[in-house]
């Protein structure tokens, strides 16, 4: 039997508000997990991208064509990547702002 994830959405509403509300410089990297993600989460995704931000994101896993181009994803890695591969990936983006260190959401 398995064991059902907890819903994370509260802490999905939490990293959008921070995401498009954070004061200048704004992040401009979101590494994220897209396989476990609920549809909640993925209505969220969405909805930081309503908010106006635009930065970069890096997706891990199966991503659907239409989810790629509706969440305008730059970057997909079909598994995770070495940890030094996704520091070489996201060190060759193209972006020189400094950014706020933003806390790791772990659902």
């Amino acid at each position: 039997m398995m064991t059902p994830r907890p819903s994370s959405h509260i802490a999905w509403l939490v990293a959008a508000l921070a995401f498009a509300c954070a004061s200048t410089p704004r992040p401009q990297v979101l590494v994220i997990e897209i396989d476990p993600l609920t549809p909640v989460e993925l209505f969220e995704l969405h909805r930081l991208r309503d908010n106006g931000w635009f930065g970069s994101i890096i997706a891990l896993g199966n991503v659907p064509d239409s989810l790629r181009r509706s969440l305008g994803i730059e970057i997909i890695f079909p598994r995770s990547p070495a940890a030094s591969l996704l520091r070489e990936t996201i060190s060759n983006l193209p972006f020189d702002a400094k950014t706020t260190r933003l806390p790791v959401l772990r659902g």
